[in-house]
Formats: C-alpha cells, sequence, structure tokens
C-alpha cells in the first residue's frame, strides 16, 4: 500500500508539472559556461539562451568571449557573426537534448529520452535512489553504423523524482559522458536545475570537465523586459 502511495503522488507530481510545462510558452536563462583543466574552473563563455516553445527553436547569445548568435531549430542551426549568417543541418537530437526544451515539455524527469527514440529496459532502487536502465530503440539501432561514440545505453540515477547524475555508454560498455544535475530550483511551477556539470571521456585516459551555471531565469512574456 505505500509504495501504490508513492507510485501515486509520483504521478500526480508529474502531471502537476506536465500542466505548468503547457502553460508557459518561453523560457530564458543567463549562463556561464566553465571548464577545468583538473585544477581550477575557468570560464570560457557568457550569455544567454531563450527557448521558444512555439516556434521551437533555441536562441543563444553569446558575449563573451567574443558576441556571436545562433538560432538552433529541429534539423538547422543558424549562426550569426560580425553580421553574416551561416547556416548548418543538424541532428533532431541537437534541439531535443537542450534542457530549456526538456523544462517546457515536461521531460527533464527522465532526461526527455523517451523523445530521443531511448526505451525504458530496467528500474532498480538502491538505498535512496531509483536507477533507470535506457537503451536505444532496435528500429533506430537498425539504421546506425555503430561505433565507439555510438550511446546504446544511458542509466539515470533520481532523488526527489529528479536526475541527479545520467551516464551514457557506448556498445561496449565505456562511458562515454557523464551529467550531473545540481541545485534544483522551482520557477513558475517548473523544477530547473541551475548548474550541470558534464564529464566528457575524451579517450580512456582524458577527462574534460565542464561546468554551466543558469541564473536569471524567466519565463513568457517576463523575457521582453530582458531585452
Amino acid at each position: 500500500m505505500a509504495f501504490c502511495k508513492i507510485v501515486f503522488c509520483f504521478f500526480c507530481f508529474l502531471f502537476s508539472q506536465n500542466i505548468y510545462a503547457q502553460i508557459h510558452f518561453a523560457i530564458k536563462a543567463d549562463f556561464i559556461e566553465e571548464v577545468t583543466d583538473g585544477k581550477d574552473f575557468n570560464v570560457i563563455s557568457k550569455g544567454f539562451v531563450v527557448y521558444n516553445k512555439n516556434e521551437n527553436n533555441l536562441f543563444t547569445s553569446i558575449l563573451y568571449p567574443y558576441s556571436h548568435k545562433s538560432l538552433l531549430s529541429l534539423n538547422m542551426i543558424k549562426v550569426i557573426e560580425n553580421d553574416k549568417d551561416t547556416s548548418f543541418y543538424v541532428n533532431s537530437e541537437s534541439l531535443l537534448s537542450s534542457i530549456f526544451y526538456k523544462a517546457l515539455h515536461g521531460t527533464i524527469f527522465n532526461f526527455g529520452l523517451e523523445d530521443l527514440n531511448y526505451y525504458i529496459d530496467d528500474v532498480q532502487k538502491i538505498n535512496d535512489a531509483v536507477y533507470s536502465t535506457y537503451r536505444i530503440s532496435k528500429s533506430i539501432l537498425d539504421t546506425l553504423k555503430i561505433t565507439d561514440n555510438i550511446i546504446t545505453k544511458i542509466i539515470i540515477s533520481q532523488k526527489d523524482i529528479y536526475p541527479d547524475s545520467v551516464v551514457m555508454f557506448n556498445d561496449n560498455n565505456n562511458v562515454l559522458l557523464k551529467t550531473f544535475l545540481y541545485n534544483y530550483q522551482l520557477f513558475s511551477g517548473i523544477e530547473f536545475p541551475t548548474q550541470i556539470i558534464t564529464v566528457s571521456y575524451l579517450n580512456k585516459d582524458e577527462e574534460l570537465y565542464t561546468k554551466t551555471i543558469y541564473k536569471n531565469i524567466v519565463f513568457d512574456d517576463d523575457i521582453l523586459d530582458h531585452f
């Protein structure tokens, strides 16, 4: 009975989050991105991001180290620099993987993996955390040429419903990327992680740590006051 109550509360919470996500049509946040050489984090970029759900695009304005802008849509990115713009075709995952896309589509709780063609394969509860294993769908896997850079398995660790870590593996079960989500805060009914650290495994002996800090998060018409 207690487990049923927990499950019921979980789905009630997700329902409320989806309602808030559906209400909002845009989100903006200032960001600072830092990398580390293993000792201290150093700032590599500053700017702000706006995701517009109605237009389904992500606008990024980089203010440091030099000014340039980009507009990411589902299949294309336009880069604007020195009054010139250049467009490139991109995979739809570029937009679907954005934390802002996930926030306004109510999918942060499972890291938006179902939108990215991953299915849940296993769930385990260990101490106070729930570990969910996702695998890439067979229909997608059959179309891919498997290489060491293809993510075929993802494990999400969740405490208090939202993920605190996401680990991505290749087909050989080697870790390609780790993401840690910190300092969730409630903004206009939506829980949003205000600090994200990613660890990229460039090879067996080299790791790259990137930290992104979000602040001044606003929604919808309030965004106009910040331009």
